[in-house]
């Protein structure tokens, strides 16, 4: 009835259970409750040869990444140059990688939900969900995207309710950004 399993199969089984895990994993929250925890919610983007500094801070290693804020939609964030906290990075060689971290590739737009740390800088509130692509329709007239969630493992929020209604949805196609900027001007501070 039991079946031997043998040392070689026994010591895969082994090495597999020490591997790291794949995923950060978050509470699922509802675009509209993300957007009234943000300090600052901006429509930004990533210049080409714009500032990319990763270092070692507390054992872990950050790159520091220069946006140009557009737009403010929500906070105290001026338009203008902003440096961005971003879990991992590469320093002399060594290479840190955070699932589920924001990519923000020079040449791309988003709408970021930012968080100022007890350090003062700016990071994006609640991993790869806090940087939300933007992109032009077939007219010209630009939509905000689901974030990407690679990497990213979502769990039921312990605050919410039973039945979580939400004011804000992000459907697959996205919205119009002039919708989000409204909503996220109408929150109160």
């Amino acid at each position: 009835m039991f079946r031997r399993i043998g040392p070689l199969r026994c010591a895969l089984v082994g090495l597999l259970a020490l591997r790291p895990a794949a995923a950060t994993v978050l509470a699922d929250r509802p675009l509209d409750a993300r957007l009234a925890d943000a300090d600052a919610v901006v429509l930004a983007t990533a210049p080409a040869g714009a500032l990319r500094a990763s270092h070692w801070l507390g054992g872990r290693i950050f790159t520091d990444v220069a946006v140009d804020v557009l737009e403010t939609l929500r906070g105290d964030v001026g338009p203008g140059r902003l440096t961005v906290r971003l879990p991992g990075g590469i320093v002399a060689g060594i290479a840190q990688r955070v699932e589920g971290a924001p990519v923000l590739a020079a040449g791309g737009a988003w709408v970021l939900l930012l968080h100022r740390g007890d350090d003062g800088f700016m990071t994006v509130q609640g991993f790869a969900l806090g940087a939300l692509p933007v992109t032009l329709d077939a007219a010209g007239a630009p939509r905000v995207l689901p974030p990407h969630t690679e990497g990213l493992t979502m769990v039921r929020d312990p605050r919410a309710t039973t039945s979580v209604t939400t004011a804000l949805e992000l459907p697959p196609e996205g919205i119009a950004l002039s919708r989000l900027r409204a909503f996220a001007r109408a929150l109160r501070r």
